[in-house]
């Protein structure tokens, strides 16, 4: 009985030295992200999709096929647009700026038969209508504040310094930075 007494007494004082370490400065645990948020001012966000020139492809995520055109996300910026007409020769034509885009999808509405590419705009949902040539888009519909808050690359929790309830409540974040050690 002494012993498990003492087994039961040293594990009771290791949890309590282990529970009494949380809430120190948060640098010190490796369960914080390693990332900090880039922010938006929210009234910023409703404006901030627009057409822009192509560009390199270079943090890649979702990829979508729709009349011979490839919709290539890049994570956090937006929509890469490759005609692929000929697929022998893909041509990068534009890029849709979507700040905080994860992810998106592409369905045709049975009514009009328009192509609707919908999209992550941060904490927005948003459609876009395609024309023939997608270059030519049109924002026809917001849904705000929808999308839970972007987590960080890395899954971590977020410093306390970082959090929501740290920063000025007309600001969503559609990006991250990694912290520089120095």
């Amino acid at each position: 009985m002494k012993k498990f007494c003492l087994i039961f007494l040293s594990l009771f004082l290791s949890l309590l030295l282990f529970f009494s370490c949380i809430g120190e400065d948060p640098d010190d645990f490796p369960f914080y992200s390693s990332y900090e948020p880039i922010l938006m001012k929210k009234s910023k966000l409703e404006t901030s999709i627009y057409l822009a020139e192509a560009r390199d492809l270079k943090k890649t995520g979702k990829i979508y096929y729709k009349d011979g055109y490839i919709f290539i996300s890049e994570k956090y910026e937006g929509i890469h647009i490759i005609n692929n007409k000929d697929p022998k020769e893909p041509r990068n034509v534009g890029f849709i700026n979507v700040p905080g885009c994860l992810d998106m999808a592409i369905k045709q509405d049975t009514i009009t038969n328009e192509n609707i590419l919908y999209v992550d705009n941060a904490s927005d949902l948003v459609a876009l209508k395609l024309s023939a040539d997608p270059k030519n888009f049109e924002v026809v519909k917001r849904v705000k504040d929808i999308i839970p808050e972007l987590k960080p690359p890395d899954g971590q929790d977020l410093q306390d310094k970082f959090k929501a309830s740290s920063r000025p409540s007309n600001t969503v974040i559609v990006n991250w930075r990694e912290i520089s050690n120095n």
